[in-house]
């Protein structure tokens, strides 16, 4: 299993931000603009935040295509320059790819400036690795948004994706059994589910959990879409354009050139192996 820095620190971060007061409290739902679908038509969308920084479970891609289910990933701007073959490896299995941001912490810890030149940092790195920009839907780190989030994220194209579905598969104490009575335990019409496919113990639970959550949620008459598919409400085809939350194409906020945004303590992430540079220029 490749284990590094970078996976100590996130899985580090996530379980900071997963701790409520007390203890006691289970790990938050991702929070967004968009956290569900309309009801109706009986769709769940299953997304894979990617950037843990463990071996991806690459039987998760196996899965969802010999079980033909529609699913969405997004990626990390960091992960995507440290295994640039993996992320090209995923990105050919055909899913929509949306951006996870580009590097640890949460975004709402951060300012204005801050979380621009985050998700133009992702940006720059999706460009780099697979040679298109991610698709305009965002997941923060940790889950975390807010309506300055969210708000800025539209600015610079972006509908921000939360869930209430929440596996807690990112913690390698979580069997595979526990993911799949989470998953049946909470589901619902038009529901988002977190999963994803490069934690610690992803091929051993959530690959593993996977084709039973897909086989009882058809036989429940449950069918699974994409999240550009569930920002429509029922029974709407594609959009001519496919844009966040069907409003046409989005007036994003230009992204400058990168010297005039890269701040003093932005990581700035060589290709894999090459460990990370920080651009100290500037930094006080």
């Amino acid at each position: 299993m490749r284990v590094g820095w970078r996976a100590a620190l996130v899985v580090a971060a996530l379980v900071i931000g997963a701790a409520l007061p007390g203890g006691s409290e289970p790990a938050r739902a991702g929070e967004g603009a968009f956290v569900a679908g309309e009801p109706g038509c009986r769709r769940v969308a299953l997304i894979f935040n990617i950037g843990v920084g463990f071996e991806p479970a690459f039987d998760i891609l196996d899965t969802l295509e010999t079980s033909d289910t529609d699913a969405t990933m997004f990626m990390m701007g960091w992960w995507l320059d440290w295994d640039p073959v993996s992320a090209r490896r995923i990105a050919a299995a055909g899913h929509p790819i949306g951006s996870h941001g580009n590097w640890p912490p949460e975004l709402t810890l951060r300012d204005d400036a801050g979380v621009k030149a985050d998700l133009w940092g992702a940006e720059e790195a999706f460009l780099r690795v697979l040679g298109e920009p991610p698709a305009p839907y965002l997941t923060g780190f940790a889950g975390a948004s807010d309506d300055r989030i969210d708000d800025l994220a539209d600015r610079l194209g972006y509908l921000t994706v939360g869930w209430t579905v929440d596996t807690a598969d990112w913690n390698p104490e979580v069997s595979a059994a526990d993911i799949h009575q989470r998953v049946m335990a909470q589901v619902y019409d038009g529901a988002i589910v977190e999963l994803h496919l490069d934690a610690a113990a992803s091929t051993e639970t959530t690959a593993v959990a996977l084709p039973w959550i897909i086989e009882d949620l058809r036989a429940q008459g449950y069918r699974f879409v994409t999240i550009p598919e569930m920002t429509r409400p029922c029974g709407v085809g594609d959009p001519p354009e496919a844009t966040p939350d069907g409003r046409g194409t989005p007036v994003a906020e230009p992204r400058p050139d990168a010297a005039t945004w890269i701040g003093g303590d932005v990581p700035i992430m060589a290709s894999r192996g090459g460990g990370p540079r920080r651009n100290t220029a500037g930094a006080g």
